[in-house]
């Protein structure tokens, strides 16, 4: 089908049975869109650097910086459940990396983060806000990190053993 054949086929559509055709077009990319934006959502970050890198500290430093320029709240909640999910793909990655030395650190980081992520939608939740969407996301990411948790677990010291069910509870 050509372009020439399109056109000639909506000029042959009457005014109305185009506008119904734009207007189920709009609604179906609109509906696409939507679930593409909730789909990655859920989406593990992949980290781009982890500790231990040479620009793993400048990385860090940019996360805090993009949180200092956040004036709404709800964006900082957003932000930190990326970088909470970007701590969870980082400790994944250092232990397939056997980088175990930073993990008591990427814990700890994980469990400030999740202590940040609910003061936040307490704030939110005290100011009247609906906060049901975000605890229900945090909820579905406190899982997946309880997953991945769970596969570190047998990989790991004793002390960062201790560490991970200290988090777990």
């Amino acid at each position: 089908m050509t372009l020439d054949n399109i056109v000639r086929f909506l000029n042959g559509m009457s005014n109305l049975s185009v506008r119904g055709f734009m207007k189920r077009f709009l609604i179906f990319t609109i509906f696409i869109l939507m679930i593409l934006h909730f789909c990655t959502a859920y989406e593990i970050v992949q980290p781009g650097v982890i500790p231990g890198d040479l620009l793993y500290g400048l990385d860090r430093a940019w996360e805090k910086f993009r949180l200092l320029l956040t004036v709404d709240p709800v964006e900082k909640v957003h932000l930190r459940m990326m970088f909470y999910q970007e701590r969870t793909a980082e400790l994944m990655k250092c232990v397939e990396t056997n980088r175990t030395q930073f993990l008591d650190i990427l814990l700890k980081e994980i469990s400030e983060e999740t202590s940040s992520i609910v003061t936040l939608l307490n704030k939110l939740e005290l100011q009247g806000r609906d906060v049901s969407l975000h605890n229900e996301i945090l909820l579905n990411l406190t899982y997946s990190n309880i997953l991945t948790l769970l596969d570190v677990f047998p990989n790991v010291s004793t002390k960062i053993r201790n560490r991970i069910e200290h988090l777990l509870n």
